[in-house]
């Protein structure tokens, strides 16, 4: 009786928050959601979806982007993330904290952006867990007009730097909700930016936006030491064309593994990882951009070394 009543007790805390966050989501207004650009993006799970917060254990890690052109002030990024699960049992249970920060830059083009997630885990059954997660973003955004000639000078976001002297600071946030098992997961994320954002020529109603993102993962066992994982990401938003990006990986012993990703038409990555024993690991990309990118670019570097305090190794994928 006690197992159901404390059942009961989660479950219907959990209710309450999945209440909550059709409120949030339906009464908002014109919103932004941040993006996320590296091939690498399953190392931070908490930054696509906050309701993976604290998943998998407790890690640290540090990433860097670079893409490689043959003009100066070719694009890069930096990022720090954090994944902190709550509670010392290896169940999937309790509350889960995220944080992450990353700027980019290009030229005279400059974005940063900082987040903290919450997340709370219903556990179902053994290896089965319902959760619910919320995240708050800070939004930067810098133009040096002299330093950067963008293409297409009827942009929003362009315009928008534009009117406010080259800057802009946005306020985002994200609701989510997953269910985890030993051998797959499954996620929905819904983005929206807080507050509205005036551009000249009525165009305010482009520059804020919403999203609505989906993961999906899957893991199988197969000869022995060997296993496939599976992955999918699928983002559609308010103002550009839909995106998503599928990966398959083999992996050997949770040691090494290696496999590719395609991004929508933009880039096949090449994708390898390796770890030193159950807490250090590091991961490679180099993305292959499509034909039509070829001309401005020769592909892209990307490197994350991560840092493991407890839990499992490969909880995403």
């Amino acid at each position: 009786m006690k197992f159901f009543k404390d059942y009961k007790i989660r479950f219907c805390t959990f209710s309450s928050l999945c209440l909550a966050i059709v409120f949030f989501s339906s009464t908002t207004a014109v919103a932004q959601s941040s993006d996320y650009y590296f091939s690498l993006y399953h190392q931070n799970p908490q930054a696509i979806n906050p309701a993976f917060s604290g998943l998998g254990g407790t890690s640290l890690n540090t990433g860097y982007r670079k893409t490689v052109t043959d003009f100066s002030g070719s694009p890069e990024m930096f990022l720090m993330g954090a994944n902190v699960k709550v509670g010392s049992s290896e169940t999937v249970r309790g509350h889960g904290l995220g944080g992450f920060v990353y700027s980019r830059k290009a030229g005279g083009f400059q974005h940063a952006v900082g987040g903290l997630s919450y997340a709370y885990h219903v556990p179902l059954k053994e290896n089965l867990s319902l959760s619910g997660g919320a995240a708050f973003y800070y939004d930067r955004w810098n133009l040096d007009e002299e330093d950067l000639r963008p293409r297409d000078r009827s942009d929003v976001k362009y315009r928008e730097l534009l009117d406010s002297d080259g800057r802009s600071t946005n306020y985002d946030v994200q609701v989510g909700v997953a269910l985890n098992g030993e051998s797959f997961y499954f996620g929905y994320t819904f983005s929206q930016r807080l507050g509205d954002v005036d551009v000249a020529d009525g165009a305010d109603a482009l520059v804020g936006y919403s999203g609505h993102s989906f993961d999906a993962g899957y893991r199988r066992p197969f000869a022995g030491n060997f296993t496939f994982l599976g992955s999918a990401h699928y983002k559609v938003l308010t103002h550009a064309d839909d995106s998503y990006m599928l990966a398959g990986r083999v992996a050997y012993k949770d040691v090494i593994n290696g496999g590719l990703a395609y991004k929508d038409g933009s880039a096949l990555a090449l994708l390898l990882g390796f770890r030193t024993g159950k807490k250090l690991g590091i991961s490679y990309a180099y993305d292959v951009p499509a034909t039509e990118k070829s001309n401005v670019s020769d592909g892209a570097h990307e490197i994350v070394l991560e840092y493991r305090f407890s839990g499992r190794n490969m909880f995403f994928w």
